[in-house]
């Protein structure tokens, strides 16, 4: 081996180590309890960020972000760190001791969302946005913001094809929405409509006299 390619090799090596070395002092996000597959997702962007490839660096790193909680719970693996793949090997102990099921992950994330004072394309929106990196089947998805609409909307959406994209189910729902809304103003206009009519009748009659005496120039 020449003595140039041994020195690019050299270089590379400790451009290498520079790299990894200064991974210590990278910002990881906090511990995320509620999805800890997102956080590995994070954790994982960073990492090739700073193209940082070494197990150990990675390992470390980690470890100086995990709460006291998870620590207690991986502790066994901490104080025998895996000579192979230490990183993979607590990444893959956390995610099965700590992790908790697709089923329980989604009862939490939709445990409080209801529709509230918003329109039905504001609540699938805000689902979405609880989903986050997970992934969700349209149809599970549509069943569970289904379940969150009146029934007087959920009656006339169940007759729309299930092949209808969701975005345009939430559109028509919206429509279904604003109708109900607006006949619903127009009762309560006519009620108290009716009701100041009722609270002026007894009145008249002073109007009426004092519409007389008025004519009358008293």
């Amino acid at each position: 081996m020449d003595t140039g390619k041994r020195l690019a090799e050299k270089m590379a090596e400790h451009t290498e180590t520079e790299i990894n070395t200064s991974a210590a002092l990278i910002q990881l996000p906090p511990y995320n309890s509620i999805n800890t597959r997102s956080w590995f997702i994070q954790l994982e962007a960073i990492f090739s960020a700073r193209k940082v490839t070494r197990q150990d660096t990675k390992y470390a790193s980690m470890v100086q972000a995990l709460p006291a909680s998870i620590v207690e719970e991986v502790e066994d693996i901490l104080l025998n760190t895996p000579d192979q793949l230490p990183y993979t090997c607590l990444k893959e102990a956390i995610l099965k001791r700590t992790g908790r099921s697709d089923e329980e992950l989604i009862r939490d994330l939709f445990s409080n969302v209801s529709l509230s004072d918003r329109i039905p394309s504001q609540l699938l929106r805000l689902m979405k946005s609880r989903l986050g990196n997970n992934t969700m089947a349209e149809p599970i998805l549509r069943g569970l913001w289904m379940d969150r609409l009146p029934p007087n909307i959920t009656q006339v959406l169940a007759l729309v094809p299930v092949e209808t994209p969701l975005d345009v189910v939430a559109d028509s729902a919206d429509k279904i929405y604003s109708q109900a809304h607006q006949k619903v103003h127009q009762i309560e206009t006519t009620k108290t409509t009716q009701r100041l009519e009722e609270e002026m009748t007894p009145a008249t009659p002073e109007l009426r006299d004092l519409k007389l005496s008025l004519c009358r120039g008293e």
